[in-house]
């Protein structure tokens, strides 16, 4: 639709993080993160985002895991 609308406007969409809280959610992300990286979008693979990067809950980032996902944001940038 954004395409549609707007054609000049170049917009890029993050996957979901992984989350190791709820076992459909973490189902639906990977199905989200599977489908989005099909489609013919610009998209910021956060696929190195690891149970290591969650918090002890398993559903928000920790430091590290927010390092991970900015550093992921930033080697997109770059590279476009």
């Amino acid at each position: 639709m954004v395409k549609e609308k707007l054609p000049t406007c170049k917009f890029t969409l993050s996957t979901p993080t992984l989350r190791s809280d709820n076992g459909k959610a973490v189902l639906t992300v990977s199905q989200l993160s599977k489908h989005l990286l099909e489609l013919d979008i610009d998209v910021v693979d956060n696929n190195n985002i690891k149970s290591k990067h969650l918090s002890r809950k398993g559903l928000h980032l920790n430091a590290t895991g927010t390092r991970r996902l900015a550093k992921n944001f930033l080697e997109y940038i770059r590279k476009n």
